[in-house]
């Protein structure tokens, strides 16, 4: 049985796509820490694996008998950009190093983010193949870590993924977000504004088929709903 290895497998989108990779049949690991809020993953057939990102021992005990690497874990929020850095850019490194060690080499697949890419112009939405302009320390430190997957690429072939907001059950953030919009409030993000989307059951897909498409290694996507939300 095909067996995948997920990096934050705990949060929204990790515990998400341990259910869709469950459902397709193969066998997951995770990875948690001490700390990890693993209700998601209780009694769904996971196999959690105690590990720490920055640990080369402990990663070689978890990617044991696996084929493919979802690495999902990152951080969304943090103190300055150096913390962002430490995240996005280093874990990223040594899930990569540890990764390209087997052989063979795993596919891998990188969930990066729109914001990696940068902002667009009203009615000019940006493309995989325009030059990344970050404006945000989150994004400048996500597209440090996609420069760290191109790095490894020569030994482990990878697929980024650039998702844009992403909503669903079990994401409190947007929920408050869509509360806002129903009532008579409007959440502050400024009037007529073009927001891309995707509900996280169709990012889960779109990174099960990137992880086996083999004309999707050495790639970089944006997956998005076609239509954005136009705000105001």
């Amino acid at each position: 049985m095909k067996r995948s290895l997920v990096t934050g497998g705990t949060g929204f989108v990790g515990s998400h796509l341990v259910e869709g990779l469950l459902a397709s049949g193969q066998a997951v690991t995770c990875t948690v820490r001490a700390t990890s809020d693993t209700r998601w993953l209780k009694g769904i057939g996971a196999q959690l694996v105690p590990c720490e990102l920055d640990s080369q021992d402990d990663l070689a005990k978890a990617l044991v008998g696996v084929s493919t690497v979802y690495h999902v874990a990152g951080a969304i929020a943090a103190r300055n950009a150096e913390e962002f850095l430490r995240v996005n850019e280093g874990l990223t490194r040594s899930v990569a190093e540890a990764s390209s060690r087997l052989d063979p080499p795993p596919r891998f697949v990188y969930v990066s983010s729109l914001a990696a890419a940068g902002p667009s112009s009203p009615g000019s939405p940006r493309t995989e193949e325009m030059t990344p302009a970050p404006v945000s320390d989150y994004g400048r430190s996500k597209l440090a870590g996609e420069e760290v997957v191109h790095q490894h690429e020569d030994r482990l072939p990878s697929t980024i993924i650039r998702p844009p907001v992403v909503y669903g059950p079990r994401d409190p953030a947007m929920l408050s977000v869509f509360r806002l919009a129903r009532s008579a409030l409007r959440p502050g993000v400024g009037s007529n504004r073009e927001l891309s989307l995707i509900y996280v059951e169709d990012l889960v897909r779109g990174l099960i088929v990137a992880a086996e498409a083999k004309t999707a290694a050495g790639q970089t996507y944006f997956l998005a709903h076609p239509e954005p939300l136009t705000t105001g």
